[in-house]
């Protein structure tokens, strides 16, 4: 594991590592103390590259945190956003007769 001194490519590699390994990784915001939504998204940014890299390709979109409920609970104001990669798509498509 390398030493960042940028905290947004650390928390990138934490989050890298953690997928990799299946271990637990504590909410970043524990680790990265004022962390910001603008970080998380810049976070996710140097995956996503990461993985187009290597060969992932994006086949649709997600939203997460819609319900205002689970917001207040993770202290959030409002949902979030990302892509899918071929490689989590864990149900297949059927068409129907």
């Amino acid at each position: 594991m390398s030493l960042h001194a940028n905290p947004i490519e650390r928390a990138a590699e934490l989050l890298r590592n953690a997928a990799a390994t299946g271990q637990f990784l504590a909410p970043l915001r524990e680790t990265f103390p004022g962390l910001t939504r603008d970080d998380a998204y810049a976070i996710q940014q140097i995956n996503k590259q990461l993985k187009l890299q290597a060969g992932s390709r994006i086949v649709g979109s997600k939203i997460g945190l819609t319900s205002p409920i689970v917001q207040q609970q993770l202290g959030v104001d409002t949902p979030d956003d990302g892509v899918l990669f071929d490689d989590m798509a864990s149900v297949k498509a059927y068409r129907f007769p």
